[in-house]
């Protein structure tokens, strides 16, 4: 098994599920204020929600897809 691989787990899947809604609440509330004045608070949770969710998973796909990492490769500092 790769352990560069996530562990999916119930709470975890839960609780980004949970920011997936926030985030979708939030840019619900900022597409659809057509004249009014948007609280900045919809900014600030949408844009945390993505970046959150864009760090977890992103992040994820860039070490094992495009930089291959391997956790059994040792770095230089623990080669010498």
């Amino acid at each position: 098994m790769d352990t560069m691989q996530a562990k999916s787990t119930l709470p975890s899947k839960l609780v980004w599920s949970l920011v997936a809604i926030i985030g979708a609440i939030s840019f619900g509330m900022l597409a659809l204020s057509r004249g009014e004045h948007v609280n900045a608070v919809w900014l600030v949770l949408a844009a945390a929600c993505v970046y959150s969710i864009a760090y977890r998973f992103y992040s994820l796909f860039i070490a094992t897809k495009v930089f291959e990492l391997n956790p059994r490769r040792l770095t230089p500092a623990h080669r010498l």
